[in-house]
Parts: structure tokens; sequence; C-alpha cells
């Protein structure tokens, strides 16, 4: 069964996209939450349009209905298992889920027609949904309406949650349905009582144990008494720590599953009802999509767009924008880790083979920095014309001193001659090169002094002094207080592999300290004239951060460094922690030097963040950096990391045995077709992974990269909430989305494996004829 629906990127976007999905599209779709802080987002309509035009009379036919359940009808899970019974529907909790009223839940629930029908008989389909849940909002009644997508808050996602009835209830005929009686329902449930509301300190931990005791009596699930205690605890004055609340939640549960007469519902991971976007294993460097969530919303939008326009890996801009953003920013600037300090400039290597895409893609990224350079490079030279005007005729040392000469983006990488744009831009410069291999290839091309450049460029990424030996000028040494310089390049990972067999290319840690991003396979273009409202927000969100400036004067007494707070500092710490034991259990050499860089990479990419929040909210960029702040650039840097592994796995062949557990993995998922399996079904049906060790690192990290990838999530039964099961002897459902994307390659490994088995039965009938020859 096919559903026409259209797509939207955010609520004033009136472009839409459409397209006929199935019900198992539908359910993928409306089971997975992105978390962002705001409920602005993607939104679909289940309708047919005319034109890719979001308007009324741009509809044809509905292909569904939606029933929104806000605070006032105060629904829950069983009631609308009870009002909808039989009928085949998909639930979501919406963004304000227990928030916009404290408690109470807010669910949208989409039911998809036997038939589509015109939106005369729509709306009197929708009026009678609507009056089976007294207290709905009826908007959903209207000629045009759209809906978000699931989301939540990331600091409510345990309580987002999503279900169907897509098994066992019947498809809704809207014209059958107009015509059966209306049955009798009660009017909307009172909420869910607190035993109290939020408290001031010396009685928030009493006040949150008894309403979460009260609450497991309802028989509420670990996500929902998650959702309601976070959202008591913003109640009180002041909030506890978010980790306490969570802790005092677990604990109680604790007691309660040791008393034999409670129970208590079965919990998965928070994850459970998410399908993370589906990577395609079989190409040459896999890794997961970029979390555009974590970005501020100027730069998100602009990343869309165009890639929209473009057909390119919107990731990819995400990924140049990121980098292009912390280079923009004063280079003096620093964060406080506690054991070191790290600026917000990054080097990022933005990978892809030649023709793939990437210099268009790195142009518009860094666009809006490039034309605030130029306006700086176009004031000096003017200044510069002025100077030189006012010289002519006149003694030496009478002339008025030169002007500085104000530009960070460099186009000549010698040592010296960044040393001199230094001078004028204790800001730091930057590099923007199309190609990586190219500019490293250039160092020390005219020093003679092989290493010479390397070295100062090692420098030139911490931003340390530096003192250059010039070669005119008398030879006069000329010192650089802070040597910082921002890379962003094109990478063309064959030619990198073959520099990296030279050890003296490899070996001295430059090409380690480069995040790098896997370009994905480009879509479809669509040149729609542009939103230039977006263009405009992500311009002035480099004009903002090309506008803080480091502060000398706290400099000098020692207060320059932000800081971040207690909570950020733990979380970071644990990360760094985190990494460094990666690193260590890494057997690829120079892959294992690049996680050493992974602490550091944190850090710049968090500074960043931080700095485009200062920007974004108008804010004091010297507050403290949240935790969430951090958790965010986690996010991005675990995306990173994968990413990482796949472009080193070209580079570093020790890497490889992995992906070609996750491939042949994957094969067997699309030959069998399995919906749910266990690592037994791998060991007996998938190529390698009957080799060595069954719980081994390279099996472990096979199934981690498909969870990462979108394939399969853990569904190994738990003892306990929240004890995850073992995942060596585990048990995996798989995407449902995974057969129908990967449709023809499933075929040609099926039609293989069928040629390899006739294979094998002409070589088996072959030898039982030889022994019978022979008998």
């Amino acid at each position: 069964m096919m559903l026409h629906i259209a797509t939207g990127r955010y609520k004033s976007d009136t472009s839409i996209k459409t397209a006929e999905v199935s019900l198992e599209d539908m359910q993928a779709m409306l089971s997975r939450f992105e978390y962002r802080q705001n409920k602005d987002g993607p939104y679909y309509i289940p309708a047919k349009f005319k034109k890719k035009y979001r308007e009324h009379t741009n509809i044809i036919n509905w292909d569904g209905a939606v029933i929104d359940l806000d605070e006032d009808a105060n629904a829950s899970e069983d009631i609308i298992r009870e009002r909808l019974e039989g009928i085949a529907y998909m639930a979501h909790t919406t963004h304000r889920h227990l928030i916009k009223v404290d408690g109470v839940e807010m669910w949208r629930v989409f039911i998809p027609f036997s038939q589509p029908v015109t939106p005369a008989v729509y709306k009197k389909v929708a009026a009678k949904l609507n009056a089976l849940f007294p207290g709905t909002d009826r908007g959903t009644e209207k000629s045009m309406q759209f809906y978000f997508q699931p989301s939540c808050p990331p600091d409510m996602k345990d309580a987002a949650r999503a279900f169907d009835t897509l098994d066992g209830g019947e498809i809704l005929n809207p014209v059958k349905f107009l015509d059966e009686p209306l049955q009798a329902v009660p009017d909307a449930p009172a909420p869910v009582k607190r035993v109290q509301g939020g408290v001031s300190e010396g009685s928030r931990n009493d006040n949150l144990t008894r309403n979460v005791a009260s609450w497991l009596n309802d028989g509420l699930s670990l996500d929902e008494l998650l959702g309601k205690a976070k959202a008591l605890n913003l109640e009180n004055n002041p909030p506890l720590p978010d980790a306490e609340v969570v802790q005092t939640v677990k604990s109680m549960i604790g007691t309660h599953l040791n008393n034999p007469e409670n129970d208590f519902p079965a919990v998965h991971d928070t994850d459970a009802h998410q399908w993370p976007e589906l990577v395609d294993p079989f190409a040459q460097m896999a890794a997961p999509p970029f979390p555009l969530d974590t970005l501020p919303g100027a730069m998100r939008d602009y990343c869309v767009d165009k890639a929209r326009q473009s057909g390119f890996d919107v990731g990819g801009y995400a990924f140049c924008a990121l980098v292009a953003a912390g280079c923009t920013a004063d280079h003096r600037i620093k964060m406080d880790c506690g054991a070191f300090k790290v600026p917000a400039f990054m080097w990022g290597g933005l990978v892809d083979p030649s023709g793939g895409g990437k210099t268009p893609l790195m142009n518009a990224a860094k666009e809006p920095a490039e034309d605030i350079d130029q306006a700086r490079q176009d004031a000096s030279s003017a200044a510069h014309h002025v100077w030189k005007s006012a010289c002519r005729g006149v003694k030496q040392e009478d002339r008025p001193a030169k002007p500085a000469w104000f530009q960070r983006h460099a186009t000549d990488i010698t040592t010296e001659a960044l040393g001199e744009l230094l001078v004028d831009n204790p800001e730091g410069v930057n590099l923007f090169h199309d190609e990586l291999t190219e500019f490293l290839g250039r160092m020390d091309a005219y020093s003679g002094k092989s290493g010479k450049d390397q070295a100062v460029f090692l420098k030139g990424y911490d931003g340390s002094a530096v003192t250059i030996n010039r070669v005119g000028n008398k030879g006069e040494p000329h010192r650089v207080p802070n040597f910082s310089v921002g890379i962003l390049a094109g990478v063309q990972p064959e030619v990198l592999g073959e520099k990296f067999k030279s050890r003296s290319q490899g070996a001295v840690g430059l090409y380690q300290r480069f995040m790098v991003y896997a370009m994905r396979e480009a879509g479809e273009v669509n040149y729609a004239d542009t939103d230039e409202s977006i263009s405009k927000a992500y311009a002035d969100l480099f004009a903002g951060l090309d506008a803080i400036r480091f502060n000398t004067i706290k400099a000098v007494m020692g207060g320059s460094a932000i800081n971040l707070s207690n909570d950020g500092r733990e979380l970071m710490s644990g990360l760094h922690n985190h990494y460094r034991t990666i690193a260590k259990r890494t057997p690829g050499g120079r892959f294992q030097e690049h996680l050493n860089k992974f602490p550091g990479f944190l850090g710049r990419i968090t500074l960043t963040l931080h700095l485009m929040d200062s920007v974004t909210n108008n804010t004091d960029h010297m507050v403290m950096v949240s935790a969430e702040t951090v958790e965010r650039a986690s996010r991005i840097l675990a995306c990173l990391y994968k990413h990482s592994e796949a472009v080193y796995a070209v580079l570093d062949r020790e890497a490889s045995d992995t992906h070609s557990l996750v491939v042949t993995a994957c094969e067997a998922i699309l030959a069998k077709g399995w919906k749910v399996f266990t690592r037994s079904d791998l060991t007996a049906n998938a190529t390698h992974w009957r080799k060595g060790d069954d719980y081994g690192r390279q099996g472990e990290g096979a199934i981690d990269l498909l969870i990462e990838f979108g394939w399969i999530r853990d569904i190994t039964n738990q003892r306990k909430p929240g004890q995850r099961g073992r995942r060596s002897a585990g048990k995996f459902e798989v995407n449902p989305l995974v057969s129908a994307q990967f449709l023809e390659h499933a075929q040609r490994v099926m039609a293989m494996r069928e040629e390899r088995f006739a294979a094998i039965q002409i070589a088996v009938e072959a030898r039982r004829k030889e022994k019978e020859g022979n008998s």
C-alpha cells in the first residue's frame, strides 16, 4: 500500500517535496525522533498535491488523517489504544509532551486511509475522528494543516515515545467510517496529579522521592518517570543537577523491583523508537550522516538550502561550515579544559575522489568569511593608496608610518609570508585549499630545508610563538607571538594513501591533526530560487564571530580563557578518557595517532559551538560553557570518529577487517530477508564471521557500526530497566527500510549466492562421479 505525502523543512518553508511512500516508510519516519530545542522543524502533510507549493487549493486528495492530542485532551497510550481499537495507526509524542503542562501527555496520531478522499470528505472524517477524543485540537479539520515530524528537546529524549498498530489493526476505510454510528466516549480524564510541585533547596530530594513513589504506584514506565521527574525538577529553586534526578529515579526503580509484589513495564534503550538515516555500507567510505541538529539554526538552514539546490551532501556543507566558523573566530580566544587550553580554529579535510564536488561545497561554506576578508583587504588597499600618495616627494625620515595590512585569508603558504601577515593580523590567518596533498607538497619548496615548514605548521596548529629567519631584510629574525593557522582543504583518499606510504610524509603528525569528513554520494539538483534571508542569517553569524575579539587586558591579568561549567568539565573529562582508551586499543599506527588528537578536537568543536551560540543568542561569549554544548560537540565528534575510521581504512589497512565484517553482515541480512536475527545467525550465514573468537573486538566493532549505520538496533532482553544485554550473544532488529533501499544490491547478492550454490552442486556431482569411476 502506497500513500501520497508532502514534506517541508520548517514552518515557513512553503516549497514542498512530494512522494509516494509505503506504510513501512511512514512508520519509520514517525518513530524516529529528532532532538532539538525548538519545535519548528521538518513537517509532513498526508495528501496529494497538484504543485510543489503548500497551499490548500493545490490539494487533490487526502491519504490519511491526523489527530492532535494536546493538553486539553489529556490522552495517554492506553486511552489511544482504547478509542482506536481495531484501527491501524501510528502514534508518537509531540515536542511539548510533559512540558507545556507539567505531567500532561501530548500525542499525535496518524491514521492512513484505505482510499484517498477529497478535501470536503476529509474534513468530515477528521471531525468524526476528533470526536473520539474530547478536548482534542480541532485544527486538524482545516483544509490545510501540516504536522511536525517527531522531535523533542535533548533533555526530554527519555520521555519521547512512539507505537503503532499496523500489525493488528485494519486500515481505515474513510467512506465506511462516516456511515458508522459514533460510539459514546467519556470526557477527557483528569491529569495525573503530583504529590507536590517544585520546592526550595533542602526539600528537593524528599519531594522528588515522594512524587516518583506515587508515579511508580500508577504503573508509569521508566521513560515516563524520567520525563515527569525532569519536568518537576525545573520548578525547583534551584533545580537539582540532572544526573542526580536520573540517579534518584533509577534507585527507586531498583527498590520497587526488589519487592516481589511489584512489576515494572519492559523498557528498552531510549533509542528503541528511532532509526538513524540509513548509510550505504557498500560505498567505498561508509560513514553516518552529520548531526545537523547540533548546529545553530542559521547554519543548519543554510546547509540544508545549499544541499537542496546542489544535490551535494548536506553533512559535507555542515562540516565545512563548522570548520570555517571556528577559523573565523579570533584564534587567541581559548577555552580552559583544565589540563590544557584550546582555541576554536581547526584543520578540516573534506574527503572525496576528484570531481566529487569538494570545491563548490567548500566555497559555499566559506563564502561569508571570504566576503568579510575581501572587505578587510579592500580597506587596507585604500589605506595603502592614501599612504603612497602622502609619501610622494617626502624624505624617508619624514614619511608617515606605513599602515597595517589586514588580511586573514592567506594564499602564500610559506612560513615567512604567513609570519608577515600575522604581525598585522594577530587574530590568526586561515588557508583554504582545494587539495590538501598539493598544499603539503609545496612546503619547503623555497627554503631548501626539508621539514622546516612542517615543524612550524605543527606549532601553528597550537598557536605557539614562532621565530622565523627571514630571507630578505638582511635576514633579521622575526618573532610571531601567536603563529596560528586554520585550514580547510579537500582530500583525495587515494592520493593521500600514496603519500602515507612514505614515512616522511605521514609520520610527522600533520595529517593526523586534520578532522576528516567523507562526502556521501550526490543526489538530484533543484535549482529553485533560494531564500535570501537564509543566506543573510548565515552571513550575520559569521559577521558576529568575526566581531568577537580577544581581550588583551584580561590576558595580562590571567583571566582571558573561557571556563567550562562544573557539569561540562566533568562530561569533557569522561569523554577525553573515553577517546584515549579507544586510541590505546586501536591497531592502526597512524589511525591511533589521529585518535590521540580527539580530546583536542572535542575542545575546539565545543568552543566553536559556544561562540556561535553567543552570537545567535546575543550573550557574552565569556560565560561558562555548558554541559549541553559539550554534549552537542561530543555527538559531532562521534560522527567524525566513524568518518575517520572509514577514511583511515583506506590509509591504514589494519583497520579494514571490521568493515569487511559489516559488508558481509549486510549481505546476509539482504539475502536472508531477516527482520530479527541473532549473533549466531551471522556466524552461520555471513562470510568471515566464522573466523576466530566469536566474542572478539572486530565483531563487536562491526555490530556497533551496523547500529550506527541505521541497519539494526539492539533488542536484547534486559532483566532490569537500563541494563544492557550482552552484545556478543545479542538479538537485533533490522531496519524495515533496508530491503527497499538496497533492493538491487539484495538481488545481486542472492543471484551470486545461487550461482555459487549451483557451482558447488556441480563440483559435488563431478566428485561423486569421479569416485564411482575409480571404484
